[in-house]
């Protein structure tokens, strides 16, 4: 079975630690998760280097639906986060497969690069305020995925120039996640106004799309006939987008 140990030399450098190293320096086994009497942590996160394409599928699914089970944060949940952004440094990344709810073949790198964004938009300003007029306390979890965005953050701009469109386009939409507020997208709208008209131009992946109107409302476009026309895009809209908290 392939391991993180064996990881090789990535393309893009990495401004994080191995992740070969935070596998093997992370006491896996104590950290709560959604499924504690039938889930291996370390085990799925080796399976996601797997040759076969099926078992990195399930691995991936699996280990969503324990660290990130109806948008919940656990105690998992940051350290899983910090080593998935390490491996998005990985050659082996680019393995291609069907993932998750996209049912078009793309690399794991761009699978990881999206689920990177959701589990960082759980946690951001708009995300906050919506679990705040719900009467929802901040959870020590929530707190410490929040720190992780900027390292995040700087994972996810590395892969904003990749020459496949898949991973660049999932960068891209997990990068404007990850500039928090509004204020923020705005500074950024001339470094990434182009990349996003070519997901709205070019990219089926409505989720990708859907984020990038988004961005174009943030940055003060109206919008208003392009979601009229946009098949699908409320389909794809994340739960921490809605107007009411995860239950």
């Amino acid at each position: 079975m392939t391991t993180p140990e064996t990881v090789g030399s990535p393309g893009t450098p990495s401004p994080l630690p191995p992740a070969a190293q935070l596998y093997t320096h992370t006491d896996w086994a104590s950290l709560g998760h959604a499924n504690p009497f039938d889930f291996d942590l370390a085990s799925t996160l080796t399976l996601l280097l797997h040759d076969d394409a099926a078992t990195r599928a399930n691995a991936l699914h699996d280990l969503q639906s324990a660290v990130h089970h109806q948008n919940t944060i656990y105690p998992s949940t940051t350290p899983v986060a910090l080593y998935i952004a390490a491996l998005l440094f990985d050659p082996r990344t680019d393995g291609v497969g069907v993932y998750g709810r996209n049912d078009v073949p793309r690399t794991l790198r761009a699978a990881l690069l999206d689920w990177l964004g959701e589990l960082a938009d759980d946690v951001g300003e708009q995300s906050a305020a919506i679990a705040q007029r719900f009467g929802y306390a901040t959870t020590a979890e929530e707190t410490a995925l929040r720190a992780l965005r900027p390292t995040l953050l700087n994972a996810a701009t590395a892969f904003a120039d990749s020459q496949d469109s898949d991973v660049r386009h999932a960068a891209v939409t997990t990068t404007l996640l990850l500039l928090d507020t509004i204020e923020e997208r705005r500074r950024h709208e001339t470094a990434y106004a182009q990349l996003v008209e070519e997901i709205l131009a070019t990219s089926s992946n409505r989720y990708h799309r859907a984020r990038a109107l988004d961005s174009l409302d943030a940055w003060g476009h109206d919008t208003t006939m392009l979601r009229r026309t946009e098949p699908g895009t409320a389909d794809n809209t994340m739960i921490a987008w809605a107007d009411e908290p995860p239950f």
